[in-house]
């Protein structure tokens, strides 16, 4: 299990907060977990949490979904240029 810790403390402005930490989480790990501590202090609603969560998630996933598109293909063009450079040459033609 990866280790992970978690802090209550209280902010200079009299706020509780929680702090979760953990190795190896997932973005929406994170995410949900600062979106339950918001609500755990009041300032917005469970569901609202879940849904503030869902659209980070979701936004996060287009990042990474776009991010993998342009890495395959960068590596697809790289591949494409290695077997390019293995072709034979066309034998010039004497000029006249």
């Amino acid at each position: 299990m990866p280790p992970s810790s978690l802090t209550l403390y209280q902010t200079e402005d009299g706020r509780t907060r929680l702090q979760v930490r953990r190795e190896g989480e997932t973005v929406r790990d994170s995410v949900v977990a600062e979106s339950v501590t918001a609500a755990a202090n009041g300032t917005i609603s469970r569901e609202g949490a879940h849904r503030r969560a869902e659209e980070e998630y979701e936004r996060f996933a287009a990042r990474r979904r776009q991010s993998l598109e342009a890495q395959g293909e960068a590596d697809l063009l790289g591949l494409l240029d290695a077997e390019v450079k293995k072709l034979p040459r066309k034998p010039q033609r004497p000029k006249p």
